[in-house]
């Protein structure tokens, strides 16, 4: 699996090109990219919420294998190294990346569309 850190800087050069021009998407599918990023963060934040909810482990019981058992699964899950909720949220972030650069391509191209259809009746045809 690649580094989550590596994915997001790819989409932030991606975003930038984007902005930039460089990067240009027909806007149906700029649309459908779009309404797969929302349905998906809503589903990373679904998952990252019930996530949170295992950050308190009980019922393990008193012995003190069974304490550091509890612990371990409660940073697995919140606040440790490489802890879920981190996952989830990092994962959101590179989806909304993807978004962005989805909008920054389709309004490029929307902008050269209007620049090119106000030139038009300066425009003169042949005689």
């Amino acid at each position: 699996m690649p580094d989550l850190d590596e994915t997001a800087a790819f989409w932030r050069t991606l975003s930038s090109d984007a902005a930039a021009g460089e990067l240009r998407l027909q806007p149906d599918v700029a649309q459908q990219v779009h309404a797969a990023c929302i349905a998906f963060i809503e589903t990373l934040d679904a998952l990252r919420f019930e996530a949170n909810r295992l950050g308190y482990v009980s019922g393990c019981g008193d012995l003190p294998s069974a304490l550091a058992l509890a612990g371990k699964f409660e940073r697995k899950a919140v606040g440790g190294v490489d802890a879920l909720v981190t996952r989830f949220e990092q994962n959101i972030t590179v989806v909304k990346l993807i978004q962005e650069t989805v909008s920054h391509s389709v309004s490029r191209l929307v902008e050269e569309d209007r620049d090119l259809a106000g030139a038009l009746p300066s425009v003169e045809g042949p005689r």
